[in-house]
């Protein structure tokens, strides 16, 4: 895990009006499906495991076991979640920074999302239930689901790719959007 901070920052981007960014930087899928999807067989999703709100609620059941606050489904967050996922299928990657050199936090700012503490958690399996129990049994990823500053949470699960589902996980900590400069007398 790597943690973001304006003065001494190890990535190479500095995200304008950020105090934190939280990376989970791991590719982290085990799947008996792997395999097979290496090998050109098709992998079809379980239609019942296809749910981001179910993963969202079991999210805030580990969230609430730890003594957190629950987090508030963002739609906003779920589309900049879901556009990665697509992204990542479209152009066969798997990673936190695209190819063209996105990063979490531009994604969040393209959207015009403001934040104090972004994380974002990427997994690809076939199963929804797995992606979560393989999430919360590394340390990295269990950290971003249990980030006491986060408060609001968007997840898109994105059929496709080598695993089956394409998973993304973007929590913040909302900020107030920057006020208008006001005009020069």
């Amino acid at each position: 895990m790597v943690q973001y901070d304006e003065k001494r920052s190890p990535l190479p981007f500095k995200p304008a009006g950020c105090l934190a960014v939280l990376l989970v930087v791991a590719l982290f899928v085990i799947s008996p499906a792997a395999g097979a999807a290496a090998a050109g067989a098709a992998v079809t999703p379980p239609a019942a495991d296809v749910s981001a709100a179910w993963l969202l609620a079991h999210v805030n059941v580990e969230r609430r076991a730890a003594g957190l606050e629950p987090l508030v489904a963002d739609p906003a967050l779920a589309d900049v979640a879901a556009a990665h996922a697509r992204d990542m299928i479209a152009r066969q990657y798997f990673a936190h920074i695209a190819p063209g050199g996105a990063t979490p936090a531009t994604r969040l700012h393209r959207a015009g999302i403001h934040f104090l503490a972004a994380g974002e958690n990427l997994a690809g399996h076939t199963s929804v239930a797995g992606a979560h129990a393989m999430l919360m049994a590394s340390p990295g990823h269990r950290a971003v689901i249990l980030g006491a500053a986060f408060t609001r949470g968007g997840i898109a699960v994105v059929p496709g790719g080598p695993y089956g589902l394409m998973i993304v996980e973007v929590f913040v900590a909302p900020a107030a959007a920057p006020a208008a400069a006001a005009p020069a007398p």
